[in-house]
């Protein structure tokens, strides 16, 4: 799925469900699967892709709150190994 259609909410409704597919993900799978999935791209770099618009959702994917795109309360824990985890309320 690459384009810049989409709706509000979905990037990061795709992200948490790649997560929780994974049960654990590092920033890098995280960064790795926005890049491939969301961009024109598929060329994933990880010295050209390390930083830019992922981070900003990140922000956003730690904050416990009802998403927009599918009604859940779910945002993202880092565990002591330092992966990401799904918590849901």
């Amino acid at each position: 799925m690459k384009n810049n259609n989409y709706k509000y909410g979905e990037i990061t409704k795709l992200i948490l469900d790649y997560v929780e597919y994974l049960g654990e993900a590092s920033f890098t799978d995280m960064n790795k699967f926005y890049h491939q999935n969301t961009q024109f791209s598929s060329n994933y770099d990880p010295i050209k892709n390390r930083g830019g618009s992922f981070c900003h959702h990140l922000v956003s994917l730690r904050q416990p709150r009802r998403r927009a795109f599918d009604g859940r309360c779910r945002y993202l824990v880092k565990q002591s190994n330092g992966k990401w985890i799904v918590n849901e309320i």
